[in-house]
């Protein structure tokens, strides 16, 4: 029988993912998004499996899931209130009622290392909003900039 991941593995193979996940989401923006976040939401349920002894597939597909559709009512109110809008689209842009689907995707990368890479923010408050507060429009500008088809709105706050 083979040795199972160790938890460090997983989170930094984790941390490695999201990150290769993000930037193809920003930067392809199709179809190459969403088999790239399949393959990576796969090999996290498969990491999970392989490395802890009290793995629940059922639970962990609902809080990956439960993310999955807080991330796209964000992102619904967000591209009508037109904090973002679309400001050139092409045929092979993918849209869930007016909202890219690149950007949905990323919701289901980070709910897969909210449970693995940042999970030492569960216990840190304090750490896990004063990241939140950078990290998260850090983000957004970031992928503003590097995404020709997605912008965020005057004036950025």
């Amino acid at each position: 029988m083979s040795k199972p991941i160790n938890l460090t593995t997983l989170k930094i193979t984790n941390a490695v993912g999201f990150q290769i996940g993000w930037f193809v989401c920003v930067l392809m923006s199709n179809i190459y998004s969403l088999t790239t976040t399949l393959v990576l939401a796969f090999s996290h349920l498969l990491f999970l499996k392989l490395c802890l002894n009290t793995f629940s597939l059922r639970k962990e597909i609902c809080w990956l899931a439960s993310i999955l559709v807080l991330g796209y009512c964000t992102e619904y109110v967000f591209f009508t209130l037109a904090i973002l809008y679309v400001n050139t689209s092409t045929p092979d842009d993918i849209m869930l009622f007016n909202v890219p689907a690149w950007i949905v995707y990323l919701w289901l990368l980070f709910a897969t290392a909210l449970r693995t890479s940042l999970s030492f923010l569960f216990n840190k408050n304090w750490l896990a909003y004063l990241l939140t507060a950078i990290m998260a429009p850090a983000s957004y500008l970031a992928g503003s900039r590097l995404n020709t088809h997605v912008d965020i709105g005057d004036p950025i706050a």
